[in-house]
């Protein structure tokens, strides 16, 4: 935070390093150079409140783009995005801490504390509340418009990246004495008229949402508040001795207990995932290619899971494999133990053994003494689409099942190589919409109660994307999410993903093996307790 004061009244002290004071800067009109306007004096809209629309009063709101334009320059924190919020604005705040939770975009707590973030979900933008539909260019041109306040934005808070803030300062510094010529009087009006008119006639093009003076003021569209699990002082990370399949690296990996013994396969991938998103191939052909290797695990000096082999593991699939496609292998493979037959079965996304041209989820036997992956079936999902990837495994009554997807939650079953929706039931927006299946779901037992718990991920197009997941416990009868946790990444807000996890029940601790930016495979222990879980309905 940046706080501006008049420098008489401050002292910059070393107990919060995360506030910084600034003494307050020139005045707006002298910064502009709009001594001319100053001089000769500027008359003030008809309709306003005497005392406080004063024209004083009015220069402090448009300088709301000068203070922002300062801070972005001076990045103290070396921060990407930035906020202005008005000093009184917890005046129109109800709902307490939740509404300041929200509002951070880190808050400094004890050591066992979660960090909350924001997650953007488009760059170079600014966002704005506001209360009113756009209006016209003409609507804006005319003589009345200056003279009653214009409710389109809010004007007591905005988030933006520096590049967007830079350019609202920029339209001050060319627009400014235009909009207050609009008229023979040069009316001074309020900063909210100032920027509907740049919108309305196209000059300015905000991130308007639906807004009023109230809580929903930072409920911001497009961005997920995310706790950041690696912050958390009992948070352990482990990384596995890989060997070396070169130009392919170590990404996701599965895990299962199967027949007493416990078992990861991981997804080897022969790319590399810029900062910025972009995708570098070693063999210079733009195709990916998947390798799958097996590792049996035991226990380490701390308790934790450790492999004692690493065995690469072949496709022995019957269907042809076509040439050509973009991307070849078998990927994400998830392993489950099938309540049929009690075999290791595995389900995963394919290009290559897909007989339509379209990526396609592909289930077959996991076989460890010939580590192999074999008698396989292409499956056609409920919808024709191009691409399915991300279905979870879940037993549903004593039947192999897949969770289809989450808004609404769909489970299917297998029926001659389609998926057939059995189960249907409704879930939130606001919580499930852009969320899809990361690891298979397992029995557990929370706060006493039996169900179905497994993690969901979903991702933002930010460059590179930003992935964050949440834990989701189904009732064991109905499979009606009971509940779900605040959403959280592992590492930080980018390019992980996981589709392998266990809850150590003596320990009390979530175990998930997880990848960062499609490499740097990672094990890592979280306790049970740090989750906050939420109530479904």
């Amino acid at each position: 935070m940046v706080v501006f004061l008049p420098s008489d009244t401050f002292e910059q002290g070393d107990k919060y390093p995360s506030l910084i004071i600034r003494p307050l800067l020139p005045a707006f009109w002298k910064e502009l150079n709009f001594k001319e306007f100053f001089l000769q004096g500027l008359s003030l809209p008809n309709t306003r409140n005497t005392q406080k629309d004063t024209a004083e009063h009015m220069w402090n709101m448009h300088s709301k783009a000068q203070y922002l334009n300062a801070v972005a320059l001076e990045n103290p924190h070396n921060s990407v995005n930035f906020a202005w919020i008005d000093f009184d604005i917890r005046n129109v705040f109800f709902k307490g801490g939740i509404t300041w939770n929200l509002l951070s975009a880190q808050f400094c707590g004890k050591a066992q504390e979660p960090v909350y973030g924001l997650n953007t979900a488009m760059q170079n933008y600014i966002w704005v509340p506001g209360c009113l539909d756009k209006i016209t260019a003409e609507e804006s041109n005319s003589a009345e418009f200056k003279h009653s306040v214009h409710w389109r934005f809010c004007g007591s808070f905005m988030f933006g990246s520096s590049h967007a803030i830079l350019r609202l300062y920029h339209l001050y510094k060319t627009h400014f004495k235009s909009f207050l010529t609009l008229d023979s009087s040069t009316t001074l009006s309020w900063e909210v008229n100032f920027w509907g008119w740049l919108e309305a006639n196209n000059l300015w093009k905000p991130k308007w949402y639906k807004a009023d003076h109230n809580d929903s003021l930072i409920d911001i569209p497009e961005m997920v508040g995310f706790h950041i699990a690696c912050e958390n002082i009992d948070f352990r990370k482990y990384t596995y001795k890989y060997p070396d399949l070169s130009p392919y690296r170590p990404s996701s990996a599965s895990y299962i207990k199967y027949k007493d013994k416990e078992y990861i396969n991981t997804r080897y991938v022969n790319y590399w995932i810029y900062p910025g998103g972009g995708y570098y191939y070693p063999e210079d052909e733009a195709v990916l290619r998947t390798k799958n290797v097996m590792s049996e695990l035991t226990v380490g000096n701390l308790g934790e899971l450790v492999p004692i082999s690493y065995d690469e593991v072949f496709e022995n699939v019957s269907q042809t494999k076509r040439t050509g496609c973009f991307s070849e292998g078998i990927e994400d493979l998830r392993l489950f133990v099938s309540v049929t037959s009690g075999e290791l079965k595995c389900i995963g996304t394919t290009c290559s053994y897909s007989h339509n041209e379209k990526v396609r989820m592909i289930v077959g036997s996991y076989d460890i003494d010939q580590k192999c992956i074999t008698d396989c079936s292409t499956i056609e999902p409920p919808t024709d689409t191009w691409v399915e990837k991300n279905w979870a495994p879940i037993n549903f009554e004593n039947q192999d099942a897949f969770i289809y997807k989450w808004y609404p939650l769909e489970i299917g079953v297998c029926v001659a190589d389609t998926l057939m929706l059995v189960c249907i039931h409704p879930t939130s927006s606001a919580v499930f919409q852009k969320m899809k299946g990361s690891t298979p779901f397992v029995l557990h037992t929370l706060d006493g109660e039996e169900g179905y718990i497994g993690l969901i991920h979903g991702n933002e197009d930010t460059v590179p994307r930003q992935y964050y997941h949440r834990m989701v416990f189904l009732d064991k009868k109905t499979y009606k999410v009971k509940s779900y946790t605040e959403a959280f990444c592992f590492m930080k807000p980018s390019v992980e993903f996981c589709i392998g996890s266990k809850y150590d029940e003596a320990r009390g601790i979530w175990v998930f093996w997880i990848s960062e930016m499609d490499r740097d495979a990672t094990m890592v222990e979280i306790p049970g307790k740090w989750f906050v879980w939420i109530r479904s309905g």
